[in-house]
């Protein structure tokens, strides 16, 4: 059954993967069930399925921002990954793709760059409308497109609809065409309800309310699943406190319980914004905004952005580019690194934990 694969997305513990926040309900709904005999196909163990199916690549995805083209495309990805580990495969933003196409060309290494692309069997980039003002590496993505079709390999691409458009290689565009070309669409109430409910199990949340719990959410109108994830994050934090106050729930846990510490969400109040993250973290580790956009390797400034990281990740679900944009301009894997250093310090570091549970309770 196409329900039951298993599309989490790995998350930094420990140095290593481990599975969390499945993306499957998202897909298997009314909103964007075009996907879902998609995805049956390009996670089947059995590679020539996919194969039999090229036509449907490169398989690009449009839509607007917050519509889950990103969770589908990681979570197809890394699924694949486990089914075919010792198959070359990659997973790439644009900003990086052009970075990496840049680099080789001021290196002449670009030989070794398109012999990467060529040894691959499997590839995910995403973004692609960043490319817009880059024709270079447009046109470079075209003969990559066309050089994995030969081979049969899959290809994902996401581009946000929003963005505009003029700039556009057309050959790119037509290459986009010729494959399966989907529009993703704003989550209804039943996707929101079905995604809640599975995130639930992720969580502290008491069982006996999920029903209650993801009905509540899906009814307050949201249109982004980033959205949902954040008041599920947030309703968790409220429950993990009352636990610390043992006064509070001295006669178990009603739903009038749960509604108040729902009221208190993002829904109800200006959204988060990283700045507010970063505000809140200098202050508390005792440096400047100044010192935490800047190059400095002090450990003080290493730490706190490491927790800007953590906490926009865990508390706003912004991107990766958007937490490197704010914090200077950084490099993406940069900004993984931080996330996956940070995680790990709070694993061995107990007072760090409960300066970061502080800041939590700060923020929600």
């Amino acid at each position: 059954m196409v329900t039951q694969i298993d599309l989490s997305i790995p998350t930094f513990k420990d140095g290593g993967g481990v599975r969390a926040w499945t993306i499957a309900p998202f897909f298997f709904s009314r909103s964007n069930r075009l996907l879902a005999p998609l995805t049956s196909v390009l996670v089947n163990p059995d590679r020539s399925i996919a194969e039999s199916h090229s036509a449907w690549f490169p398989v690009t995805l449009v839509g607007p921002t917050h519509t889950g083209k990103i969770g589908w495309i990681s979570g197809v990805y890394w699924t694949w990954v486990r089914s075919h580990p010792r198959l070359k495969s990659l997973y790439i933003t644009a900003p990086d793709f052009y970075r990496d196409f840049r680099n080789a060309q001021l290196t002449r290494t670009f030989s070794d760059f398109e012999e990467r692309f060529r040894a691959l069997r499997f590839l995910a980039i995403t973004n692609i409308q960043q490319l817009l003002q880059e024709p270079d590496a447009q046109e470079e993505l075209v003969f990559i497109l066309d050089t994995l079709a030969e081979k049969q390999v899959p290809v994902l691409m996401s581009v946000n609809e929003d963005e505009q458009s003029e700039g556009w290689n057309a050959k790119l565009v037509k290459r986009m065409q010729s494959g399966a070309l989907i529009k993703t669409e704003s989550p209804d109430e039943e996707l929101c309800r079905a995604y809640a409910q599975d995130a639930l199990k992720k969580l502290l949340l008491p069982p006996d309310y999920s029903d209650f719990i993801a009905s509540w959410v899906a009814s307050r109108g949201h249109l982004s699943i980033t959205a949902v994830k954040g008041e599920l994050l947030r309703l968790d934090l409220g429950y993990r406190q009352a636990l610390m106050e043992p006064e509070t729930i001295a006669n178990g846990i009603t739903e009038s319980h749960l509604i108040l510490w729902a009221s208190q969400t993002s829904a109800d109040r200006e959204p988060l914004k990283i700045h507010d993250i970063a505000k809140l973290a200098v202050k508390e580790f005792g440096i400047t905004l100044a010192d935490l956009k800047s190059s400095s390797r002090r450990k003080t400034s290493v730490l706190t952005r490491g927790a800007v990281v953590y906490l926009g990740r865990k508390l706003g679900s912004f991107t990766l580019e958007q937490l490197a944009d704010y914090l200077g301009g950084r490099d993406h894997s940069t900004i993984i690194h931080s996330l996956r250093n940070f995680t790990q310090q709070i694993e061995t570091d107990p007072q760090l934990k409960k300066t970061v549970m502080k800041l939590e309770r700060a923020l929600a």
